[in-house]
């Protein structure tokens, strides 16, 4: 019966990549998610790997989200993305960057009418402000300045992801959180979240296109309307503005060029209400 469990995943593994369809399929077998389930449990890394990667194949699904993933999932990923395995830490990240590309997951609870949301949508919302309870802020933060490539651009892809239509505390706490810590003597105010400093360094001076996109998107996802008062001050809006210019000018792909000049226009509409008008 292992063997043809073992088999039967491997299966769905290998067909991530060429049919995403093929593994929402299998996903609808009762015992798939427990057996997967059962497989990272195990001491064998390549049973925990093809757990994940089945995992990574589903995220790619948000009716497959909703409906399938669950607060095991949710330690499971949050286990697996502090593991010791580089390849264990990176599919779990791929699969926490998907999870948070679709659904405003960060709404607090008196912002959600729960009664409003179908039973797969409510575990869906829970599912995630597990993860954020988890730590998943810190944990994600860590990988930014890790040597290795793809985990640098999912840690930035799944900030990206997770300030897409956030509520503006959690906005606050990617850019710039407080956090005060007591000691015997007097208490510290030490800043987590990506820091003004560091999003402003990462600009300056990056080569990679990739980064820089996801960053820019960032940005903008913290200066949605409801968000300027509280996300713009942090920023600095003449500050942002000198570096996004001297962005524009340089020569990048028109994909940074078109985030970077959306920025500007959107944040001299901002500080010209007239011309926002008009």
């Amino acid at each position: 019966m292992r063997i043809l469990k073992n088999e039967l995943v491997n299966t769905i593994v290998r067909q991530t990549n060429k049919n995403v369809e093929y593994i929402i399929l299998f996903s609808f077998l009762e015992d798939l998610i427990p057996v997967a389930i059962e497989f990272y449990r195990s001491s064998n890394i390549e049973l925990k790997l093809a757990s994940l990667r089945l995992f990574h194949g589903l995220s790619r699904s948000v009716q497959q989200l909703h409906t399938t993933f669950n607060d095991t999932i949710c330690d499971i990923l949050l286990d697996a993305i502090q593991s010791n395995h580089l390849p264990i830490v990176k599919t779990a990240s791929a699969v926490i960057c998907n999870s948070l590309l679709d659904f405003s997951i960060c709404a607090t609870v008196r912002q959600i009418d729960l009664f409003t949301f179908s039973l797969s949508l409510i575990r869906f919302v829970c599912f995630f402000k597990r993860l954020l309870s988890g730590g998943i802020l810190d944990i994600l933060l860590s990988f930014l300045t890790h040597t290795d490539h793809d985990l640098v651009i999912n840690s930035i892809w799944a900030f990206r992801n997770l300030s897409y239509k956030s509520s503006t505390d959690v906005k606050q706490d990617i850019l710039e959180r407080k956090k005060k810590e007591n000691n015997r003597f007097f208490s510290v105010i030490s800043l987590l979240g990506l820091t003004i400093d560091r999003i402003y360094s990462l600009l300056q001076t990056t080569d990679d296109e990739q980064l820089l996109v996801c960053l820019l998107q960032l940005i903008r996802n913290c200066l949605q309307e409801k968000d300027i008062k509280t996300c713009l001050p942090i920023l600095d809006s003449d500050r942002l503005l000198s570096t996004l210019e001297i962005i524009s000018e340089k020569k990048y792909t028109d994909e940074v060029h078109r985030e970077a000049n959306l920025l500007i226009d959107y944040i001299n509409s901002i500080n010209n209400p007239v011309r926002k008008k008009l």
